[in-house]
């Protein structure tokens, strides 16, 4: 029942004989309850960071830009839910009538909200149109000196802006882990449904735990291989950073190698490349490429002042087709990442020709697509995701993707089994132990992502730029 949690989490990482924390029993009580306080103490925090928000006003950029921040903050959003649920569950599975996984939670549409991975292809998606839009728009305006310096200015910022977050939060867990940090909730790990086979080791020594970091900061530095690399030593969510930056880097490559193609030929070279791809089982490109081109097409719009609702007719009409592509998005993206489930039956059949060895990949592929493309659109999708939270959650969608491995893990092996000794580990005790474990978990890791959205993520792009004002050639 655990095999599919660890296309997730990657290898095994089995747990040393004579583990650091048979010889420290005796301070768990003690570590229990500074980590009851502590968490009492960011929950407070946490939810006064929600009732601030919730009033405030969210700088936006324009209504579509804005939309795409709030889609990337909700599915960063449901990510956190995933990984923590996955800890008592198993979060993988589609409905089957008939079996242990006939639940509602996993019926289609429900599913969506707590359906992590094919959160990953949105987050694809939207990279690929943001990294594309200001060079199209260049390429549109013939300004071709501002479009070579602005991909010259990506290639250089791109590994600074993915890197310095993630590798600080990485650098932090090698010595947190090292500390002990792990170490009382290490005794809870087969009360959960996820196991200990990616539980993190403790480090023997200080020099240990940065000789860790270091390997697994080069092994994230390797864009010279297309092999996954899931770093289960120390946060395994961070396979997406290399995945990022080197998708990053092929997706410049064909802008700067089209930009002065036609725009007819492009968009078809564009497609032709994310054929390839998809023919390569190189799903992670065709989401960039197909960002790419939403990008443009949303372009294209702009200069025929085109109304970006692309319906006419009465409102009424407006509002039943935008939800029925909605829906379809949302459908297309609840399926499951293994087996067969109900209502994906030809999807995956689908799925297993274009993808052999990840099929689920295809049918999260069309749902990006179809809720990346619905949210840049005048709809009510659009309102939703312009609202305040969301646009907050926007903002610290990459800090709150960074932090949270780590700090939910460390809530859920404490926290929950404290629950558990309150309500029992059966039936409704295990789940409402999983669930109010969650709500404290979110209030706990809202106004950590905060701060290092503020001291870490922030400051770093603001350093990238300034080693790009220092290091970059004058034009004149």
């Amino acid at each position: 029942m655990r095999e599919s949690a660890h296309l997730l989490h990657g290898n095994d990482v089995e747990l040393e004989v004579g583990s650091p924390y048979e010889e420290e029993k005796e301070s768990t009580n003690l570590r229990l309850f500074d980590f009851r306080r502590l968490s009492l103490l960011l929950l407070k925090h946490g939810i006064l960071s929600f009732l601030a928000l919730a009033s405030s006003k969210v700088q936006k950029r324009h209504e579509y830009t804005a939309a795409l921040d709030g889609l990337r903050g909700f599915s960063a959003f449901i990510v956190v839910t995933y990984h923590w649920f996955l800890f008592f569950y198993d979060m993988n599975a589609g409905y089957i009538p008939g079996t242990e996984h006939a639940k509602w939670t996993n019926l289609p549409f429900i599913k969506f909200f707590t359906n992590g991975i094919a959160s990953v292809a949105i987050f694809f998606t939207i990279s690929g149109y943001a990294l594309s839009y200001k060079p199209l728009k260049l390429e549109r305006a013939k300004s071709w000196e501002k479009l070579n310096h602005t991909l010259s200015s990506s290639v250089f910022r791109r590994a600074l802006r993915l890197y310095l977050p993630s590798l600080f939060n990485m650098f932090c867990l090698s010595i947190l882990f090292w500390l002990g940090v792990n170490e009382p909730g290490r005794q809870h790990i087969e009360e959960a449904w996820l196991g200990a086979g990616w539980y993190p080791p403790r480090p023997e020594s200080l020099g240990s735990a940065i000789g860790e970091f270091i390997r697994v900061a080069a092994q994230l530095g390797n864009a010279w291989t297309w092999d996954a690399y899931r770093p289960t030593e120390l946060d395994s969510n961070m396979w997406t950073i290399l995945t990022e930056f080197r998708t990053s880097m092929v997706l410049f490559l064909v802008l700067l190698g089209l930009c002065k193609v036609r725009r007819t030929l492009r968009l078809a070279l564009f497609t032709a490349a994310a054929f390839w791809a998809l023919y390569g089982g190189r799903w992670e490109v065709v989401l960039f490429l197909v960002g790419s081109v939403l990008a443009d097409v949303d372009l294209e719009a702009d200069s025929r002042q085109m109304d970006r609702a692309g319906s006419t007719g009465s409102p009424l009409r407006h509002v039943l087709i935008w939800s029925a592509i909605t829906l379809v998005g949302i459908f297309l993206s609840s399926s499951p990442l293994s087996g067969s489930a109900v209502g994906y039956g030809s999807i995956m059949w689908f799925g297993k020709q274009v993808y052999p060895a990840e099929p689920q990949w295809f049918s999260w592929t069309l749902g990006a697509t179809v809720l990346v493309y619905a949210a840049t659109k005048a709809n009510f999708l659009q309102r939703v995701l312009t609202s305040n939270i969301i646009q907050y959650l926007g903002h610290i969608s990459y800090s709150m993707y960074i932090v949270h491995g780590a700090l939910l893990r460390i809530v859920a092996y404490n926290f929950v089994p404290f629950l558990w000794r309150i309500w029992g580990r059966e039936g409704v005790g295990y789940a409402c132990g999983a669930i109010v474990g969650y709500f404290v978990g979110v209030a706990v890791l809202i106004p950590i992502a905060d701060i290092f959205w503020r001291m870490v993520d922030a400051p770093s792009i603001r350093f990238a730029k300034w080693m790009e004002s220092k290091f970059f050639v004058d034009d004149g």
